[in-house]
């Protein structure tokens, strides 16, 4: 017999690492049980493994071999043969996977140490494989995608949020356009109003200026005046305590005193009617004066509307550049999202693709157990056809034993007369070596005596 091939995968360094490996996936082992395994052990630690792997136990194989069952008479003289037929084929595409490819139903049903351990070193080491590739593949492109999508629903709720926000203040913006345009116009219209008023409130300065110094001329000409007048006064007094002069003196004095009189009574008049015109002014100049305190009182209350719009503006400006700095946000955070949209994609590729292999693995899985059960079908089929040909050749055999026995009666019965046949010709031989016997020794006797040569 030739030795087996050496196998494709490293063995198990001792069976405590088997046994160890069984326990994780809660099927107990125990070196003893590898050492010396039975059929019963064997096939329930390699149906753990195959509902480990494949999600597949016995129960279904049981399943699918009841369904070939049905169609079958006489079910109960092939159902275990079929279970474990079942069992066999659907364990040896796990194995065919994991490499090993001389899996017989010996191996279930008369297992050896060598055997076991070797199946199940396979196992572990495509069990190994298969957790490698999934958590260096597959778990990390999960977690990566899990990570995607909470990230993408935080962009998402972020984005909203911003959205919110900007609508709100486009929102508030429009509802303020009225009142700024309103508030521009106002502005405009104060500050030529303003400027109107400055100009009106220089006029009257320079007017209550000009105003102030003529009332100043006329004081200082009304003080004038009036120590004009005193001393006028003081004259008609000191005249009339001149009374005793010369009548034609006084007369003189009197004429021109008159004279005097008439032209300072023509001035006083002509001051008093100053001074009314002087005193209409000044109280025009009051009346300025407090209008001019009303223009700078508006001015203030203007001033402080103008502090106050441009403090909207202001403010108006930073919601301006807050709301182009949001943008620009918007946009990175755009650019983001759509980088990670992306990858998520990239990934819903990678995992629809790993499905799609999966899918395909699982339906080439299934095509196989179905052509395995099409097959074994047939060898169901084919077996009740060797099983008729054999009731067949077992009748066509009872006919040649009978024959058998017949031509064995009648060769005894030959070979009886052969062997009389073969006494009666031993006996004759018997007697015709004793009678060359005989001959012999009478020669040797006449050659052992001498030869007379003169005879």
């Amino acid at each position: 017999m030739p030795p087996a091939p050496a196998p494709s995968f490293p063995l198990a360094e001792s069976p405590e690492l088997i046994v160890e490996a069984c326990s994780e996936i809660n099927c107990p082992l125990t070196v003893h049980e590898i050492q010396h395994p039975t059929p019963a052990k064997v096939q329930a630690v390699y149906e753990a493994w195959m509902l480990k792997i494949l999600d597949i136990n016995l129960e279904d194989c049981i399943k699918a071999a009841k369904d070939q069952l049905d169609h079958m008479d006489h079910y109960e003289i092939h159902q275990e043969a079929l279970y474990i037929g079942v069992f066999y084929h659907t364990f040896s595409q796990l194995l065919a996977l994991a490499q090993i490819h001389d899996f017989t139903v010996s191996d279930l049903t008369a297992p050896t140490y060598q055997r076991f351990y070797h199946v199940l070193s396979g196992l572990l080491n495509f069990y190994d494989f298969e957790m490698e590739q999934r958590s260096e593949t597959l778990l990390p492109l999960i977690e990566e995608n899990a990570a995607l999508m909470e990230r993408e629903e935080a962009l998402m709720q972020e984005i909203q949020d911003k959205k919110d926000m900007i609508a709100q203040e486009k929102e508030k913006r429009r509802k303020n356009e009225p009142r700024l345009a309103e508030y521009r116009e106002k502005e405009k219209a104060g500050n030529i109003e303003c400027v109107k008023m400055m100009e009106t409130a220089k006029e009257l300065a320079d007017r209550n200026t000009e105003m102030k110094a003529k009332l100043k001329e006329l004081q200082a000409e009304n003080a004038q005046t009036t120590l004009e007048a005193r001393n006028r006064e003081l004259e008609i007094n000191r005249y009339k305590s001149q009374l005793v002069q010369s009548p034609e003196r006084i007369k003189s004095d009197l004429g021109t005193m008159a004279e005097h009189l008439a032209r300072d009574t023509e001035e006083l008049k002509l001051i008093e009617a100053k001074e009314r015109q002087m005193q209409g002014k000044i109280a025009s100049l009051v009346r300025y004066e407090g209008e001019l305190a009303t223009c700078i009182k508006l001015l203030e209350e203007w001033d402080i509307d103008v502090a106050k719009l441009a403090e909207g503006t202001s403010r108006h400006q930073r919601h301006l550049e807050k709301h182009e700095a949001l943008l620009a946000e918007q946009q990175d955070f755009e650019n983001q999202i759509n980088l990670l949209d992306r990858r998520i994609q990239n990934v819903r590729e990678e995992i629809a693709r790993f499905d799609e292999k999966t899918e395909r693995k699982r339906s080439a899985g299934k095509q196989r157990k179905k052509s395995l059960e099409e097959q074994h079908a047939g060898l169901l089929e084919k077996k009740r056809g060797l099983e008729m040909r054999a009731a067949e050749k077992n009748r066509e055999a009872g006919e040649v034993e009978a024959q058998i026995r017949a031509i064995h009666a009648a060769t005894h019965a030959e070979l009886d007369r052969g062997e009389t046949a073969f006494k009666k010709i031993k006996d004759q031989v018997e007697v015709y070596s004793l009678k060359i016997n005989k001959a012999l020794d009478s020669i040797n006797t006449l050659n052992a005596q001498p030869i007379d040569l003169g005879a």
